[in-house]
């Protein structure tokens, strides 16, 4: 397998995802936004939802034939994680030979956990801040938002 820094990774998912290219403002603004959202973590994604009085309620989260793999609900404080979607991603990992832990829960965790500390994080930058959030967080040696390429049909990250 050849590897890939996490800056050289984020251009083909963005494109992919967003159909244009990546842009030197937007990267600058997500990496502060997920450096915001570090700076409020304080333990282990599921013990950080937990103790926030958030439940974790596994459920498939399939709409319109596209799967996600969680859903946040502030408002009612819960965190739906969709099972079938936590073993495509352990699937997805190992075929690409990237590393198994940290686990395919902790990814999705802190992927979301991203959300719940930064809310009003613009939604153009949104989902690259909370890729690079993960990254950051779990000391990633590749961009998480890649796995999202390795995902037939057109499924995304929550």
């Amino acid at each position: 397998m050849i590897k890939t820094s996490v800056q050289e990774q984020m251009p083909a998912w963005h494109f992919s995802r967003y159909g244009r290219p990546l842009q030197e403002y937007d990267v600058g603004q997500a990496y502060c936004w997920a450096e915001r959202a570090r700076k409020q973590i304080r333990r282990d994604p599921e013990r950080e939802f937990e103790g926030r009085g958030y439940r974790i309620v596994y459920q498939e989260l399939s709409f319109g034939g596209v799967r996600i793999r969680a859903r946040l609900n502030n408002r009612t404080k819960e965190l739906f994680l969709d099972p079938e979607s936590e073993a495509e991603l352990f699937a997805g990992l190992d075929a690409l030979g990237f590393p198994l832990e940290p686990s395919p829960k902790r990814l999705i965790l802190t992927h979301e956990l991203f959300h719940l500390f930064c809310p009003r994080c613009p939604s153009g930058i949104e989902e690259l801040a909370a890729h690079l959030f993960v990254a950051e967080e779990l000391g990633l040696d590749y961009f998480p938002g890649i796995l999202d390429l390795a995902r037939r049909p057109a499924s995304l990250i929550a």
